[in-house]
């Protein structure tokens, strides 16, 4: 597990074809942002796979780095 830049990860529907969020998901995890799993994002180009209402919560509080596990998944 590292950190990523907010900024960096990439939102794409081919990887995360659930755009919908939950807003009660999204405040809870507001509420506990220290306690929450890293996001999956692609090792090289750093598409989101795995995280979406973690990484909304992080960008709602203003934060600029979240944790990440990177997978080795090609682009293809």
């Amino acid at each position: 597990m590292e950190k990523i830049k907010i900024d960096d990860v990439k939102f794409s529907e081919d990887f995360y074809p659930r755009a919908n969020f939950d807003n009660v998901a999204v405040n809870s995890y507001r509420l506990n942002i220290d306690k929450l799993p890293p996001i999956k994002v692609t090792k090289e180009e750093h598409y989101l796979i795995d995280g979406y209402h973690r990484l909304l919560a992080h960008k709602l509080e203003g934060l600029t780095e979240i944790k990440a596990d990177f997978l080795d998944i090609p682009k293809d």
